[in-house]
């Protein structure tokens, strides 16, 4: 349960650094077009939202854990529906490290 509240906290922590050191400077400085951003960043704040939750949950499940009576199962569930948020990021993700290349 630890790795796992660990590894949410560092995705998490991957995210917030691609939408505040990547995706908002290059919108700010005008390097890359509305369309680019939407397209290379898709749904990030989303992807940022949905992530903080479910390390919100983990955390709180883990901080009361104990092995013969906690599950995560019902947790993991709720957040299935929205794990697609992140199909349109991974989808793009070679075409946006190619444009990443060009851009710095």
């Amino acid at each position: 349960m630890r790795e796992l509240t660990e590894t949410e906290a560092t995705y998490l922590a991957v995210l917030k650094t691609i939408h505040e050191k990547m995706e908002l400077p290059l919108k700010d400085s005008g390097a890359i077009s509305e369309e680019e951003q939407r397209e290379m960043f898709p749904n990030i704040e989303g992807m940022i939202q949905l992530s903080s939750q479910i390390y919100t949950d983990l955390s709180q499940i883990f901080s009361s854990w104990n092995r013969h009576i906690t599950m995560i199962g019902q947790t993991m569930i709720r957040y299935s529906r929205f794990m697609l948020v992140y199909s349109d990021f991974f989808k793009n993700y070679n075409n946006t490290e190619r444009k990443l290349k060009l851009l710095v």
